[in-house]
C-alpha cells in the first residue's frame, strides 16, 4: 500500500491551512507612545493610595490619557463616562493598576 499521495495531501492541506489561518489572527494596535517611558510610570506614593493629577484629557479611540504638566498618565475608569470630558482641562482622582489611572471622581477645572 502506498501512502505516498496520501501523505502529500496531508502536508499540503496543513501548509494552507497555516497560510491561512496567519493573516486571522488579532493584531493588537500600538498605543500612542509618550516623549519618555517614564512618562507613564507612577511614582511609589501614588501606587498605594489614591492619587488626584490635574490635566488635560484626551482620547485616541476608547484609550484615554491625561496631560499633566510633567507626564502622561493613561485613565480609564469603570465608573465614569470619561469622554464627556475628552479635550478638558480636568481633576482626576483614582488608584493605580499597573500603569493606568483607575479614576472614581473628576471634575473640569
Amino acid at each position: 500500500m502506498n501512502h505516498k499521495p496520501r501523505s502529500i495531501f496531508l502536508i499540503t492541506s496543513l501548509i494552507f491551512f497555516a497560510l491561512f489561518t496567519s493573516g486571522c489572527i488579532p493584531t493588537k494596535t500600538a498605543s500612542p507612545t509618550p516623549t519618555s517611558t517614564s512618562a507613564l510610570t507612577p511614582n511609589s506614593a501614588e501606587i498605594t493610595g489614591f492619587t488626584t493629577l490635574t490635566g488635560t484629557l484626551t482620547s485616541q479611540g476608547s484609550h484615554f490619557l491625561l496631560q499633566t504638566t510633567d507626564r502622561i498618565v493613561s485613565v480609564q475608569s469603570l465608573e465614569i463616562d470619561l469622554k464627556a470630558y475628552t479635550g478638558k482641562k480636568v481633576k482626576v482622582t483614582g488608584k493605580y493598576s499597573g500603569d493606568d489611572l483607575f479614576a472614581s471622581e473628576i471634575s473640569e477645572e
